[in-house]
């Protein structure tokens, strides 16, 4: 595999090869740098195939070069010439929007890499989402060379990063392309004196843990769920090795829910009564709860609360009821083996029945196909 093992995702990507090659397959596996030199050097091993995560061109070709089959685990190059496999990026963007929406933003920003195809997929998504409900976002851009701050490029970067943030309208909910940018931009925050989440929200994507913990503040981020692309990845390396066709169009894996930390815990809503009636709605979901317990809550006449609700957030209290039940729903369904009928009662509804009705609505798939796509990653 040629990689650098030195960061939670592609730890993760490497669990996640092991999780398909251990039942069944005699695989040995040496781990390397992805430069072109320690690409080269491979050869000398005689591999069967090999699983790379290529940042350039020069690693591309060098992996190539080697005659072998391969897998890209990454999805950096625009137009990459290896099959590859990796998270729904596109879904990471919409989920992105949705999560600064659902705190009331009315002003948005995103943060990433002019030359990386994931973070243009993640900003097209952003900003389609954000357009559908009648915002707009401002970008700012940099090449994925200048975002490590030892390097010669960063100071300048960081000076127009601070110009550009120093400028937008207040308060605005950023989403950056990753946990390192979103670092950044939180540093950024710092220097300036613009606090967050109050005037900066900020979210980032993959939920690096050690990097978004250590952030000032910790920063909210999208789970990518990298084993399950290395389990991907070698499922199609195992295919290529056997001379047999790889599916039609690439496998994405579909991202995580949001981990919520303190660069977003906010409710950005000018309106007390809809905030308090928001901060009611999340922490009594999943009890048997309707409009009418939220407005008596709040001590607002239903019809105003409805009223004011669509016009603050588009949607009425209780479609943020069930939104927040199946974003529960869908967190249980793939991270537990729990049975429907205790998914169902944890998640706020009366029976598997009606949590099926209603899952299938709002996701149009059925609680079970939707637990059945990622048991099919790991089986």
């Amino acid at each position: 595999m040629a990689l650098r093992p030195d960061s939670s995702y592609t730890r993760a990507l490497v669990r996640g090869v092991r999780d398909f090659a251990r039942p069944n397959l005699p695989w040995l596996f040496h781990i390397v740098s992805p430069s072109p030199a320690a690409i080269r050097a491979i050869a000398r091993w005689n591999p069967h195939g090999i699983i790379a995560h290529t940042g350039d061109r020069f690693q591309e070709r060098a992996v190539m070069a080697l005659g072998k089959p391969a897998v890209n685990a990454s999805n950096v190059l625009m137009n990459p010439r290896l099959p590859w496999t990796g998270v729904d990026d596109g879904a990471i963007g919409i989920i992105a929007a949705e999560h600064l929406l659902e705190r009331g933003f009315e002003r948005f920003a995103f943060v990433g890499f002019k030359d990386a195809r994931f973070s243009i997929v993640r900003e097209d998504s952003f900003r389609q989402a954000v357009e559908a409900r009648g915002r707009s976002a401002s970008s700012y851009l940099y090449r994925v060379t200048a975002t490590d701050s030892a390097s010669d490029d960063w100071p300048a970067v960081e000076a127009a990063l601070a110009r550009w943030l120093g400028a937008l309208a207040k308060p605005v909910g950023v989403f950056a392309c990753n946990d390192s940018s979103a670092s950044n931009v939180a540093d950024v925050c710092r220097q300036l004196g613009l606090a967050v989440p109050e005037q900066v929200a900020i979210i980032g994507a993959d939920d690096d843990d050690l990097l978004c913990e250590m952030a000032s503040p910790p920063l909210s981020s999208i789970p990518v769920p990298a084993r399950k692309i290395g389990f991907h990845a070698a499922q199609l390396l195992d295919r290529l090795m056997a001379g047999r066709a790889l599916p039609r169009s690439t496998v994405l894996v579909p991202p995580n829910q949001p981990v919520t930390r303190q660069s977003t815990n906010i409710l950005a809503i000018q309106d007390p009564d809809v905030a308090d009636a928001l901060r009611f709605i999340r922490e009594h979901a999943v009890e048997p709860i309707g409009t009418r317990e939220v407005a008596r809550a709040v001590a607002m006449a239903r019809r105003t609360l409805e009223k004011r609700f669509r016009q603050l957030l588009g949607r009425s209290p209780h479609d943020e009821i069930r939104r927040i039940r199946i974003d529960r729903a869908k967190s249980l369904l793939d991270g537990s083996s729990l049975s429907m009928p205790v998914v169902a009662s944890r998640c706020g509804f009366l029976n598997p029945q009606r949590l099926a009705v209603v899952f299938k609505q709002a996701t149009g798939m059925t609680p079970r196909s939707y637990r059945d796509q990622f048991r099919a990653v790991r089986a």
